[in-house]
């Protein structure tokens, strides 16, 4: 019998399904709940997105407020509960534990105040490539710099940031607009 590979790491997966998860509720802020507000303090982001036991529209909060950015996020932060859990029961290795994290998302989760839209994108693109899920092609770099611009404008709202997220929404709709139209 052969050595098995351990499966990639499913974090963009779990963040797609955190993105359709959100999208399919209601507004979040509407019921009084800002990510902003959430994501200012660690340890209660730590404790409203990384526990199971986190109200789910707190996490849908931070995805709609962020796009795939947030739910990366919220990955990061589940992420780092399991990591918290293995340390407090003494598992030694938290690999094996099932308790790792990906030093990109890791990053995020630390970063993402202080992150340019140049920054979110290589972010994006590096865990794409550590979960073998990157293309590598012009379309890939275009919707992770598309991902990155619409969580820089929901972050700091400027005139600056909303002019970069139409930029980059209309690079993509061009590189699309030959698939989408058949």
């Amino acid at each position: 019998m052969g050595f098995l590979a351990p499966a990639p790491p499913d974090r963009m997966r779990r963040a797609a399904a955190l993105v359709s998860r959100a999208l399919a509720h209601e507004d979040a802020e509407a019921d009084g709940i800002y990510a902003d507000r959430v994501l200012a303090d660690p340890a209660v982001a730590l404790a409203l997105l990384g526990s199971p036991d986190a109200d789910p529209a707190v996490r849908d909060g931070v995805v709609q407020r962020f796009g795939l950015i947030g739910a990366l996020l919220v990955v990061g932060h589940e992420d780092r509960w399991r990591q918290h859990l293995a340390v407090l029961s003494g598992a030694g290795d938290a690999s094996r534990s099932g308790a790792e994290t990906s030093p990109h998302v890791e990053r995020l989760v630390r970063q993402f105040p202080h992150l340019d839209v140049d920054g979110l994108q290589a972010l994006l693109a590096e865990i794409d490539r550590e979960e073998a899920a990157d293309a590598g092609d012009s379309l890939s770099d275009a919707r992770h710099r598309l991902h990155a611009a619409y969580a820089v404008a929901a972050r700091d709202g400027n005139d600056v940031s909303h002019h970069e997220y139409m930029a980059s929404l209309n690079q993509v709709l061009r590189m699309t607009r030959p698939s989408v139209a058949s």
